[in-house]
């Protein structure tokens, strides 16, 4: 939305934007992630890693990051003929054994991890003056992305000079990933109908 407002502002007129769940703060994400035992959706981290390995953004080799066998497993699951639960099924819930002790102990301050860090801050959204309606929406029961992280989304917005009456945020009182979807669609809707 950011780049629509301030850098395409000629080639789009925005007249509104509904987000849902998202994990606006990767770094944020990771930090969260890696204090949990178990985490129910390993393919959201993987698929995180490999793109960033794919595409140059981090120097660390997987096997740095992720334990065997799931470092060599990873590049060859996000071929775009892997469903989400055969993904998941390759990988593993248990956040020690998924990941190796030093990415763990390491991640917030090693410097054998600066990459990753740089990576996931660049790839995080920040709050910014915006003019165009804005509505968050997150499910209170979500455990694949935190709903902490709208919240700080929201703040960073108001924080950054967007006026309350522009920005919204709505919690989904026990609404969860995957069962938001429909609600989320359903208030986005209605959001952009007021709009008209």
């Amino acid at each position: 939305l950011e780049a629509m407002e301030n850098d395409y502002a000629a080639d789009f007129n925005t007249a509104g934007c509904s987000c849902g769940s998202g994990p606006y703060d990767i770094s944020y994400f990771n930090s969260w992630l890696l204090g949990l035992t178990e985490y129910p959706m390993p393919s959201f981290v993987g698929y995180i890693s490999n793109a960033y390995q794919t595409h140059g953004l981090i120097t660390n080799p997987l096997s740095e990051i992720f334990n065997d066998p799931y470092a060599g497993r990873i590049p060859s699951l996000y071929d775009g003929l892997h469903s989400t639960a055969q993904i998941n099924d390759q990988l593993s819930e248990f956040t020690a054994v998924l990941f190796r002790p030093e990415y763990i102990s390491g991640y917030a301050a090693s410097p054998a991890f600066q990459s990753v860090r740089t990576a996931m801050t660049g790839n995080s959204v920040q709050g910014w003056d915006c003019s165009i309606p804005l509505l968050l929406l997150h499910g209170t029961a979500d455990t694949y992305v935190p709903e902490v992280l709208s919240q700080r989304m929201y703040d960073a917005m108001i924080d950054a000079g967007t006026s309350a009456s522009t920005c919204a945020y709505v919690k989904m009182e026990g609404i969860d990933h995957g069962s938001g979807i429909v609600p989320a669609g359903l208030a986005a809707l209605a959001f952009f109908k007021s709009l008209r």
